[in-house]
């Protein structure tokens, strides 16, 4: 098929995993990659491939056409919910995203073993760097 500069995030029952070479025209530039939304392994090309690696060919679930410089992925911001303290007694959940202190939606378990032992501990899905 003949695509101009575009990102397609899913490809169609025709193309999906069924690309096995490549023609670029002009200054064109194509990324291949095996999963959907730019995912998993990615292959940038700046050239026609009559044969498409093993690696990539017949796997491609997602792509990119451009020109001009590879773009590269920028990061995601992480979002803050809330800041400020949190008065969180031994062996009470907290909600990280509403200050709140009891189970209801917690994220957080202020786990204490013993007086010495303690740990702070992620609930619901929450992960903790």
């Amino acid at each position: 098929f003949c695509h101009g500069p575009a990102v397609l995030n899913t490809l169609d029952g025709t193309f999906n995993d069924n690309i096995a070479s490549l023609k670029l025209y002009g200054s064109a530039k194509v990324r291949l990659c095996r999963n959907a939304n730019l995912g998993g392994l990615c292959k940038n090309y700046t050239s026609s491939k009559s044969n498409l690696p093993v690696a990539i060919r017949n796997k491609a679930s997602s792509l990119r056409v451009f020109t001009g410089f590879i773009p590269v992925p920028l990061p995601v911001a992480p979002v803050t919910h809330s800041t400020g303290p949190i008065n969180l007694k031994s062996s009470f959940m907290a909600n990280l995203d509403n200050g709140n202190v009891g189970s209801a939606g917690a994220d957080i378990w202020y786990h204490a073993v013993n007086p010495v032992e303690k740990y702070i501990e992620p609930r619901n899905g929450a992960k903790l760097a």
